[in-house]
């Protein structure tokens, strides 16, 4: 009886990348990032007392004892740089906007671990038709919503008609369709009936279309490394280096675009700028190099600095924009290095999966890596990276 329920397990883990990107509460006060937050972090408990009950269905791969330890080693570091960061309180629950704190990232965490107790290196198609069924789901929902803005005047607030489907934000949305795109690629791939590859070819338009829909730079950017990646295992290398270049023409005029807006430009100054939020976010980090500000506390690192003059009603900011420099600025060196060796040690053990299917798993991760640096993420689309985390220690 254990055994057969033990199997459940498995697939209700599988169940919450179907599910978690449906969740929001349109009578919340923030009605779809916190909705997700709180979603994912009862439902990893819940598979957590689940696996203690009917533990036989765990992986028997070989397990990287050391990412466990580079992973709790950062644990500790983000917990002991928060209690002598600018406010403990705020690096344990994180902002008002996000649930970003310590209690969130600590499930994240142990879902890593749980990742890493169920996957098998059979069990990837399955992890994926999960991730599709969602991901369609959500495509859907998407189209339906510009259809209904296009035609019938609905409206989006805020966004300029940008959609940002069961999301709320374009941009959180975004991230979540670029770094899904590999599961796409994945059954399009290894599809042998053409009927079958030409449903997943439209599962695919569908999610470019999406993409395009949320008027987001850092999508279409997402969508050229995407057909260059393709290109790549493909062998065809001369078509991914016009691929890349055309990704540098883009990236540099949106950086351009972008970071323009200074008082001295003659243009009209944008306080959210990037090149704003990463300048103060760099002086900010030279102030507290060794241990930064606390975890979720990028908005007191913010307004530490006066760039490039100081404002008597500045805007906030709560995130870097840049994952790397969110980690930076309230880890400081000590926390950042660690995060870089776990980053460079998922690499180095997904490269050591003897399985073919795992050049899709590093395609997701670097699509993440690539992504999170432009924007700010959803918890929909981070989970991917703790998963990948998880995954990675069975060598």
């Amino acid at each position: 009886m254990t055994k057969k329920y033990s199997k459940y397990v498995a697939y209700l883990f599988i169940a919450l990348f179907a599910v978690n990107p449906l969740i929001f509460w349109p009578w919340a006060k923030i009605a779809y990032e916190i909705p997700k937050v709180w979603f994912i972090i009862r439902y990893i408990e819940i598979l957590g007392v689940a696996l203690l009950f009917f533990p036989t269905r765990l992986s028997k791969e070989k397990k990287d004892f050391k990412m466990y330890a580079l992973v709790l080693a950062f644990l500790s570091v983000i917990f002991l740089t928060s209690i002598f960061g600018e406010d403990f309180n705020k690096s344990l629950w994180g902002n008002y906007y996000r649930q970003d704190g310590l209690f969130t990232y600590l499930h994240l965490i142990i879902l890593a671990f749980i990742a890493s107790a169920l996957f098998k290196k059979t069990t990837i198609k399955q992890l994926f038709t999960g991730v599709l069924i969602g991901l369609v789901i959500v495509c859907s929902i998407t189209i339906l919503n510009a259809v209904l803005y296009i035609f019938t005047g609905l409206n989006i607030p805020n966004w300029n008609g940008a959609i940002g489907g069961t999301f709320g934000n374009p941009n959180f949305l975004s991230g979540y369709l670029v770094i899904t795109l590999p599961v796409i690629w994945y059954f399009i791939s290894n599809e042998k009936f053409l009927n079958r590859k030409i449903l997943y070819c439209s599962f695919l338009f569908m999610q470019l279309i999406s993409i395009l829909l949320t008027k987001s730079w850092a999508g279409i950017i997402g969508i050229i490394l995407f057909a260059n990646g393709v290109l790549i295992i493909k062998n065809q290398k001369k078509l991914a280096l016009l691929f890349l270049s055309m990704l540098s023409l883009i990236s540099i005029g949106y950086f351009y675009l972008s970071n323009s807006q200074y008082p001295d430009s003659g243009k009209v100054f944008v306080a959210e700028a990037r090149t704003r939020i990463f300048t103060k976010g760099i002086l900010a980090f030279e102030q507290k190099p060794l241990f930064g500000y606390g975890w979720a506390n990028f908005d007191s690192a913010f307004d530490s600095i006066d760039w490039p003059m100081k404002f008597e009603n500045d805007v906030y900011v709560d995130k870097a924009h840049s994952t790397f420099l969110e980690v930076l600025v309230t880890t400081g060196l000590v926390g950042t290095i660690l995060y870089l060796l776990i980053i460079c040690r998922v690499f180095i053990n997904l490269g050591k999966i003897k399985l073919q299917d795992a050049k899709y798993l590093v395609f997701i991760l670097i699509l993440y890596l690539i992504h999170s640096q432009m924007n700010v993420i959803s918890i929909s689309e981070e989970i991917f990276f703790w998963l990948l985390i998880g995954i990675s220690t069975n060598i």
